[in-house]
Parts: C-alpha cells; sequence; structure tokens
C-alpha cells in the first residue's frame, strides 16, 4: 500500500477509537462521526493494491467486518467496548465496501494471470 493508504488506514482506526469512547461517555452526535468514520474508510478501499495482495485483503477484510460484527452480537460485553468496536466495524465494512466495488468494476485482472 502506498504511504498516504497506511496514514489514512490509522487515522481511520484512531477516529473509530475516539468516537467509540465519545459515544461509551454518552455522546448522541453521530451521524457526523459515522460519516468521518467511514468516510476514511471508503477511501481507504480506493488505493490500488498489488494484484498478488488483492485476494489477502479480500478475505481479510471480510474476515475482519464478520469478527467485529460477531463480538458486537455478545450481550455480556461492556458498553465502553460495544461503543469502540462499532465505529472500528463502520470503518472497515466501508473499507470493504470501496474496495469490493472497485474490484467489481474492473474485472479485467485476474488474479491467476498475474502469478
Amino acid at each position: 500500500m502506498k504511504q498516504l493508504a497506511k496514514v489514512l488506514l490509522l487515522i481511520g482506526l484512531l477516529l473509530a477509537l475516539l468516537f467509540g469512547c465519545l459515544r461509551a461517555t454518552g455522546s448522541t452526535a453521530w451521524p457526523v462521526p459515522w460519516l468521518l468514520v467511514g468516510g476514511v474508510g471508503i477511501l481507504c478501499g480506493i488505493f490500488e493494491f498489488p494484484p498478488r495482495e488483492v485476494p489477502i485483503a479480500f478475505l481479510s477484510l471480510i474476515g475482519l467486518v464478520v469478527a467485529l460484527s460477531a463480538i458486537l452480537l455478545q450481550d455480556f460485553n461492556p458498553g465502553w467496548l460495544n461503543a469502540i468496536v462499532f465505529y472500528v466495524r463502520v470503518f472497515f465494512a466501508h473499507f470493504l465496501l470501496s474496495f469490493a466495488f472497485l474490484q467489481l468494476l474492473r474485472p479485467g485482472r485476474k488474479y491467476s494471470e498475474t502469478l
């Protein structure tokens, strides 16, 4: 990944942590944090991945979204953990959304041809 993509990934995770902590303390301002975290996630998915890393990135993003969703479904989580995991899932779900959508738009490049 490019340096800017790495910086955006770090910013997205820090924003998710910050807004999760704010949500845990009772903040009800949800549209702006959701748009910021989701927007940074979409920007991360726009960056070009090397062809050999596409399947790894795709499966990793799916795994993260599924795992974070499973964590949110547990009844015994403390409220602060649910709040943070919610925004981390928002980030990775939007990352996966833009990444997968762009992979569908460019079907000409096949993984087997690049090995």
